[in-house]
């Protein structure tokens, strides 16, 4: 392969971040800010599903950008196990809470969790990918 080959195949990364990941990421905050209003209106099923199919749809068009911030703060797995239908976390975490651990009973009580409205999905997940 020639020299002029080769600068065909390198990727431009500075057009990758300003128009798709950026973007992807900033309409998947306001998807996920969308979905939260939503939900903390009302959490029944077909008030959230339209919200909801907008974040996924948001999250599926970046869900392939795995590195940096997103890596180094496991968001991938945290968005794809959000939400969690068969509420496989809140099972295992109430055996745990209900198994009276003492190592568990040791741990200190968690402060500025928010509040539930009785709806699973109402919240989004709470961390954030900083800005580049």
């Amino acid at each position: 392969m020639g020299a002029a080959n080769a600068r065909i195949i390198i990727a431009d990364v500075q057009r990758a971040i300003e128009t798709h990941i950026l973007p992807g990421h900033t309409a998947l905050a306001q998807a996920t800010d969308a979905l939260a209003s939503y939900a903390a209106e009302n959490c029944a099923p077909d008030a959230v599903r339209p919200p909801f199919h907008a974040a996924y749809d948001a999250w599926i068009s970046i869900s392939h950008i795995q590195f940096g911030p997103i890596e180094d703060q496991a968001l991938t797995l945290q968005m794809s196990f959000w939400p969690d239908p068969k509420d496989s976390t809140g099972k295992a975490l109430g055996r745990l809470v209900a198994a009276q651990d003492p190592i568990v009973d040791a741990l200190p009580q968690p402060r500025g969790l928010p509040r539930s409205n009785g709806c699973s999905t109402s919240r989004k997940p709470t961390q954030t990918i900083p800005a580049a």
